[in-house]
């Protein structure tokens, strides 16, 4: 049966494309929102717009591509923070809420509590899922039987209360703790921020085969609340004794809630530049440049898997002032070549949000080692380097399939 709803839907549309007395390509890479088995319809829409003029229109070569997207490029809309909430749904009034960073602390946004009564019922997750690399409640953290650690955090909420730490993993819905905190060592959050720390060892008999979530159990935080409520959390970081001196474990992700999950900038000493996502997007202020192009430049370690096949580069970005960047992807273990045809791909930014496209093909496989780059130093002669605020608002590759 035909679902009426659907009828004359737009899939999607891609409005004020510039058009020139040259013939020039033109790119779209757009996600169908769901399957159909109607036939869909291409429209070109000629008729009057804000920059109108009459005149006659050529088309040609129009492909459809499917894209192969995953897994080439982690983190490529830069939505990944490393932590995801959890709801109680099965309650008569369930809570609504959203997580969010907000000035470089993450915010649970609680605009209705709910039936909310128990530790469990509100929670904050840090595990596969919230990082984007496996399934719900899938740990990713790796704890040592024997070993003494040291959780430390700040924190604050709209009311004052007890709430829960949690370590352990699951199998199916059944939860199996390596360390949960006993009623009276829970920490007291109130609403001035404040340090919390928790000391834990895990016994020695312990099975630590399975990787760890980390929780944040704050529904008892927020018994018998009305109205809207708000946790907040920043610099989570997680430690392991080592003597008299304990040592960051580095297996929280994003604990100063500042990072932009797998992606790092690289400053040359005598250059200056930061990054930070503002508004879902990545924005990187490069105040000075150095004398090379890498000199500024971010990337994402050399952790994307790119096989033998025709690919696509798109870039979406935008300058506070026109200025060219360098884009590229190499692989350091070959001696930093580059897989692109020119070895490289120059563009050139301007205030307005445009998206670049570029076609390459790899003849052959590069696992696991491929590293993706873009430069925001100086370029040298016959480019424009500038001081500038670059937004990105994607960077992706896919492969192609014709």
């Amino acid at each position: 049966m035909e679902d009426p709803a659907r009828d004359n839907q737009i899939f999607v549309r891609k409005n004020n494309v510039a058009l020139t007395t040259d013939m020039q390509v033109y790119e779209y890479v757009f996600t169908v929102p769901h399957e159909t088995s109607d036939n869909v319809k291409l429209t070109f829409e000629l008729g009057a717009t804000d920059d109108f003029a009459a005149g006659s229109i050529t088309i040609d070569n129009v492909v459809i591509y499917q894209a192969v997207i995953d897994p080439v490029l982690y983190n490529q809309d830069f939505s990944i923070t490393g932590w995801r909430a959890f709801l109680a749904d099965w309650l008569a009034n369930n809570p609504e809420a959203e997580l969010v960073i907000v000035d470089d602390e993450l915010k649970l946004d609680i605009t209705a509590v709910g039936d909310v009564a128990n530790t469990y019922e509100l929670q904050i997750i840090q595990d596969a899922l919230a990082l984007g690399t496996g399934g719900d409640n899938e740990g990713h953290i790796s704890l040592e039987a024997g070993k003494t650690y040291r959780l430390s955090f700040d924190a604050y909420a709209s009311v004052e209360g007890k709430i829960n730490i949690a370590f352990g993993w699951f199998t199916g819905p059944d939860w199996h703790p390596y360390y949960a905190t006993e009623e009276e060592e829970q920490p007291v959050i109130t609403d001035t921020i404040d340090t919390y720390t928790v000391e834990f060892t895990i016994d020695s008999e312990t099975d630590v085969t399975e990787l760890s979530v980390f929780k944040f159990e704050i529904g008892s935080l927020f018994k018998d609340a009305t109205g809207a409520h708000y946790f907040v959390v920043d610099n989570v970081n997680l430690e392991v004794a080592d003597g008299e001196d304990y040592t960051d474990t580095g297996m929280i992700v994003n604990g100063s809630m500042e990072e932009v999950v797998g992606w790092f900038l690289h400053v040359e000493p005598g250059a200056e530049g930061s990054m930070a996502v503002v508004d879902g997007n990545l924005v990187v202020t490069a105040d000075a440049l150095g004398s090379e192009s890498f000199h500024v430049h971010l990337h994402n370690g050399e952790e994307s898997t790119l096989s033998a096949g025709n690919y696509k580069f798109v870039i979406k970005a935008a300058a506070d002032t026109a200025r060219d960047i360098r884009a590229n992807l190499i692989v350091p273990t070959g001696g930093y070549y580059s897989l692109l045809p020119d070895t490289k791909w120059d563009i050139s930014l301007t205030e307005e949000v445009d998206t670049f496209y570029l076609d390459f093909t790899i003849e052959s496989d590069h696992f696991n080692n491929v590293k993706i780059e873009l430069d925001f130093g100086n370029l040298g002669e016959g480019f424009v380097s500038e001081a500038a605020a670059i937004t990105i608002y994607e960077i992706n590759v896919f492969k192609i399939l014709a």
